[in-house]
């Protein structure tokens, strides 16, 4: 997995740009969005994964990147060659850490799932706030394209 902070653009071909309230109803409305970008664009063997993913990126900024500014979050799904890319943006620009939770706590790990469950994680510092993003590889390339 790799984790860096520089700043970026989307690349390869936007698939959404929505925003969302900052509030934790937003994760099942992203989780449907980025079913819905899994299905069209025939990712479909790693939409469970995208969406519990998203999921975790979504908790993750309601709960720590509260923004007193009241802005929203900003998600963003891309495809650059085999890659899904989700991202969700926030006003805070504290950077995320990657904490290993006891056995007994109930929260504190979605980072680490996420580290786990995707191709890659990372964030990148952005003008105002940041943000964090997951990679799938979900359109590998074929026998012939090799």
């Amino acid at each position: 997995m790799t984790r860096c902070a520089l700043p970026g653009e989307v690349s390869g071909v936007l698939l959404a740009d929505v925003r969302l309230v900052n509030a934790p109803e937003s994760a099942s409305a992203a989780r449907r969005i980025v079913k819905a970008v899994t299905c069209v664009w025939g990712a479909a063997a790693v939409a469970d994964r995208a969406e519990l993913l998203v999921c975790e990126l979504v908790a993750n900024a309601t709960r720590h990147a509260r923004d007193r500014l009241g802005t929203n979050l900003r998600l963003v799904v891309s495809r650059d060659a085999e890659r899904l890319r989700i991202e969700v943006h926030d006003a805070d620009p504290a950077l995320p850490r990657i904490r290993h939770g006891g056995l007994l706590e109930e929260t504190g790990r979605g980072l680490l799932l996420a580290e786990t469950l995707a191709d890659r994680l990372g964030w990148q510092v952005l003008a105002r706030g940041k943000a964090v993003y997951v990679e799938l590889i979900a359109w590998p390339p074929t026998a012939e394209a090799r």
